[in-house]
């Protein structure tokens, strides 16, 4: 963003990231805070398109060591199947992955880690155009769709999808997904010669991500075991369990990280059901049921003592946030 004139602060405005730890290899950003970052890009810019411009510039060596497994990956199969284990924990890809292959193509979905609503767009247009850099300079031949499904509707800047995939756009699609035909998902990489190579930097992206899950204080650990719940958070023993210690070890531990289990799942719940009112047209009621709620009226009850607004007043400041 500096690049295109825009200062640091004004890019990450209302994120609370503290801009002076971005150097810290083990300072954490959380996906809310990535979040508001990318909405501030998009503002800042003007430009709807912008997850294709940014997905151009991407390069291997801005994933770290994901960077070096993906091009030393042996066929088309290794690179995908990377890009599935390792660009949540390790990059921070706000996108679920999932392939599926069969006889003649293969198929490649994409969900929402948590709801985005209009930023999702930005991610998906991010993730297939540098996806699609990565698989073609992997196995040096141009990957051509049999058709492209977009789960929302077509944007203003509908051109740039005609021009970068060339194939049918099936927009308002139930799922995001891309059927490929060529190359096969068995296509090899011609100038690959070091499968031990490969196999050594896919190693050490399970140690990063074993020593990532280790030194990450315990909060983060559980805001990331809430958001694999869907919704329905685990209780406190549910949760020590999940995370392989005892209750009491686990209260111990967040008292010393200075916060409540309580304070972290109302914290978790407020931020995802700003998120669902900003992003859904779901009800009050079915809401309050995905973050756990059987009461309908005590969804209202716990918005209005998070944010001393009830949700008819939140939602009235749902445009200037956007702005």
């Amino acid at each position: 963003m500096r690049h295109r004139g825009f200062a640091a602060d004004t890019v990450l405005a209302g994120s609370k990231i503290e801009i002076g730890k971005l150097d810290d290899p083990a300072y954490l950003i959380d996906i809310w805070q990535s979040q508001r970052v990318i909405s501030n890009m998009i503002e800042l810019t003007g430009n709807e398109a912008l997850g294709f411009e940014l997905g151009k510039e991407i390069r291997f060596a801005d994933f770290g060591i994901l960077g070096y497994a993906l091009m030393s990956s042996r066929c088309m199969r290794d690179v995908i199947r990377l890009w599935i284990s390792f660009s949540h924990s390790l990059i921070g890809v706000m996108l679920k992955i999932d392939l599926e292959e069969k006889p003649d193509e293969w198929r490649v979905t994409f969900s929402e880690v948590v709801p985005m609503g209009a930023l999702q767009r930005f991610c998906v247009e991010e993730n297939l155009t540098f996806g699609r850099w990565i698989g073609e300079s992997v196995v040096k031949q141009r990957i051509q769709y049999s058709s492209v499904e977009l789960n929302y509707p077509a944007p203003a800047h509908r051109d740039i999808y005609d021009q970068t995939f060339n194939a049918p756009l099936i927009f308002n699609a139930p799922v995001t997904a891309v059927n490929v035909v060529s190359p096969s998902i068995e296509a090899k990489a011609p100038d690959q010669s070091d499968s031990e190579l490969f196999q050594a930097c896919q190693q050490y992206c399970y140690q990063v991500l074993r020593q990532i899950t280790a030194e990450r204080p315990l909060a983060f650990r559980l805001r990331s075991l809430f958001l694999r719940s869907s919704g329905q958070v685990p209780s406190l023993d549910d949760s020590a369990r999940k995370l392989h210690m005892s209750t009491r070890t686990l209260r111990r531990h967040l008292d010393l990280e200075g916060v409540s289990y309580q304070e972290l799942v109302n914290e978790f719940r407020c931020d995802l059901a700003k998120e669902y009112l900003k992003s859904s047209y779901l009800s009050i009621q079915e809401i309050g049921f995905l973050l756990g709620y059987q009461d309908p009226k005590a969804f209202p009850r716990a918005f209005k003592a998070w944010t001393g607004m009830t949700i008819g007043e939140y939602r009235t400041t749902i445009p200037s946030e956007r702005a």
